[in-house]
């Protein structure tokens, strides 16, 4: 029981963990401060949790990894969109 509750809580804190930054990259459009190697290193080792997942028959590592997959994904996307938008205001 312990076990389920330890390893939920650390899905879904490293899962939320992009969101706070998606959100700010979304709000002021810059996005001059985020490492794309970073964000594709981050893109590259959630597919690699995945593959592990599918491996070793673990559902929530394969979702969990997923959720992390998208919001990689998203921040991808913004970076790009964004990126000659800094500093532009509203």
């Amino acid at each position: 029981m312990l076990v389920n509750i330890v390893g939920f809580l650390a899905a879904f804190t490293s899962t939320i963990s992009l969101i706070p930054q998606i959100i700010k990259m979304f709000k002021t459009r810059s996005v001059d401060d985020i490492s794309i190697w970073m964000v594709l290193n981050f893109l590259a080792t959630s597919a690699f949790w995945i593959v592990y997942g599918f491996l070793i028959t673990s559902w929530s590592v394969c979702l969990t990894n997923t959720f992390m997959l998208v919001l990689a994904t998203i921040m991808i996307y913004m970076k790009i969109k964004y990126r000659n938008m800094s500093n532009v205001e509203f």
